[in-house]
């Protein structure tokens, strides 16, 4: 048996693909663990799981952690073609955060 934290197992098999953890990681995207939420978001992208994009798309708001807005972000880059997304700067905030550097990040739309 190995044994590991919850997010690096949401990584690991994104990574190597196991759709059979779908619904679970999809039920991970709500969790309170900042960490567990940014790997099943990524990891869920990695396997194009474009059922779960609208619960992803929910948690782009200012107040959201960082770290999980980063992963948001690269997870959609990974799932949606640079020609359906539409940036447009209605709002941006700028955030500092202690795990990260400084970042600025604007709301963006999507045309799927």
């Amino acid at each position: 048996s190995v044994y590991t934290t919850a997010c690096v197992a949401a990584r690991i098999l994104g990574r190597m693909k196991i759709t059979r953890s779908i619904p679970e990681k999809r039920l991970c995207i709500s969790s309170p663990d900042y960490r567990l939420r940014a790997e099943a978001i990524f990891s869920l992208a990695e396997m194009k799981d474009l059922k779960s994009l609208p619960t992803m798309l929910n948690l782009l708001k200012p107040d959201s952690n960082p770290y999980v807005l980063v992963k948001l972000f690269g997870a959609m880059e990974k799932m949606v073609p640079p020609s359906k997304i539409n940036l447009f700067f209605v709002h941006c905030i700028g955030i500092n955060c202690h795990l990260c550097w400084p970042v600025n990040l604007c709301y963006l739309q999507l045309q799927l």
